[in-house]
């Protein structure tokens, strides 16, 4: 801890970026995995693996999507040829005035 408020003060005197926090996480919980201390919970595992379903959803919405708006972009020009008349406004009412 006294290390990293060290860095931190020399970065802040030099104007260097200082590493994050979650990149020391990351690194320190990549070192416990190597060296078999680190041991993942049930909850952790069904957390990443919800999330990494949730990840390949959204990405597999995006293409269909991309796709369905790929296929009107070709279906627009066609449709735009037949209709070319104007719909008609419609009208707008008076307000009616008070009786006083």
């Amino acid at each position: 801890m006294k290390a990293q408020v060290d860095e931190r003060l020399n970065s802040l005197a030099n104007g260097t970026k200082t590493e994050r926090n979650q990149d020391i996480i990351e690194e320190v919980l990549k070192e416990l995995k190597e060296e078999n201390l680190y041991v993942e919970t049930e909850i952790k595992k069904k957390k990443k693996i919800k999330k990494e379903k949730k990840e390949k959803k959204v990405a597999k919405e995006k293409k269909t999507k991309k796709k369905s708006s790929a296929m009107l972009e070709e279906e627009l020009p066609e449709a735009s040829e037949e209709e070319e008349e104007p719909t008609p406004k419609p009208k707008k009412m008076k307000k009616k005035s008070k009786p006083e």
